[in-house]
């Protein structure tokens, strides 16, 4: 009954840790979530700026053919850092969801052990109520069997 006890306490401990893990992977996807948002919206506006940029330097083009070509060059390295901002919300958003399907996979191993954990535990109550049984009958034979041997006594007297 001790071990069926034991182990049903393990079974409850591994269930609150299951559920604070899951919390805690919950907590760092929806953080991770909300990070690689800010990065898309900070890339977008990258990318607008850079857009209303080029427009306004197409039109200095007209005054001014060398100040065009700088503007044109500051353009480009604008665009490539909105091109790789992109990029790297992308990377986080493939590292949040590889994240989430690992804190599943947690999530689905640590309920298959308690699962596990409770089975065993069930079979150890079972195994103690039957070791319980055979020893309460193991006393009735022996008590029966002093009876008798008692009884034999008396009548050989």
């Amino acid at each position: 009954e001790r071990i069926a006890i034991e182990a049903v306490e393990k079974a409850i401990i591994a269930e609150e840790k299951r559920k604070k893990e899951q919390q805690i992977a919950a907590e760092k996807s929806r953080i991770a979530e909300e990070k690689q948002n800010e990065e898309e919206r900070i890339a977008i506006e990258a990318a607008e700026k850079a857009r209303i940029s080029k427009e306004k330097r197409k039109d200095e083009e007209l005054v001014s053919a060398k100040k065009a070509s700088v503007a044109e060059e500051k353009l480009k390295e604008e665009e490539q850092i909105a091109i790789e901002v992109a990029e790297k919300a992308r990377i986080a958003e493939e590292k949040r969801k590889e994240e989430e399907q690992i804190a599943a996979e947690k999530a689905r191993i640590a309920e298959e052990k308690q699962k596990e954990d409770e089975r065993i535990a069930i079979e150890a109550a079972e195994k103690a109520r039957i070791a319980e049984e055979k020893r309460k009958e193991e006393e009735r034979v022996a008590a029966e069997e002093v009876r008798i041997a008692e009884e034999k006594r008396k009548e050989e007297e």
